[in-house]
């Protein structure tokens, strides 16, 4: 495992960036502001053309395609397991969620505001193009289809 400290530039300004943890991330074009998260595992395409604020999630495990086009605002939700294409061109706001388990297809084209929910267990095409406001709950077991 390796430390590796990501830095962005934009507009020739330099932005504050997190100590990350990892041992293969790919993480591009991102705005990090106070990014404290962990990344422990394999990680494709991470944090594409994203901005995180206040970040302090943690991934363990392997992620694909995972917060491409996405927007999280004081987002401390963890992830623990796979997860594939998740979190793509969707906006979290206040998100405070857990997930443990397998993700596959989880949150695209999604909006979250003020999301407080935890989800356990093994998801399939959860929350594509979905909106949810102040959506404060717990999912435990299997969610197939949306």
């Amino acid at each position: 495992m390796k430390k590796t400290h990501l830095t962005c530039s934009i507009l020739a300004v330099v932005l504050c960036a997190g100590t990350v943890w990892t041992t293969n991330v790919n993480a591009q074009n991102g705005s990090f502001y106070h990014s404290n998260g962990m990344y422990a595992g394999s990680m494709d395409t991470f944090g594409n053309t994203s901005t995180f604020r206040d970040n302090r999630g943690m991934i363990t495990g392997t992620a694909t395609t995972w917060g491409n086009n996405t927007t999280f605002y004081d987002n401390r939700g963890m992830i623990t397991g796979t997860a594939t294409n998740w979190g793509n061109n969707t906006t979290f706001h206040d998100n405070r969620g857990m997930h443990t388990g397998s993700a596959t297809n989880w949150g695209n084209n999604t909006t979250f505001h003020d999301n407080r929910g935890m989800y356990q267990g093994h998801t399939q095409t959860h929350g594509n193009q979905t909106s949810g406001f102040s959506a404060i709950g717990s999912f435990l077991g299997w969610f197939i289809g949306d």
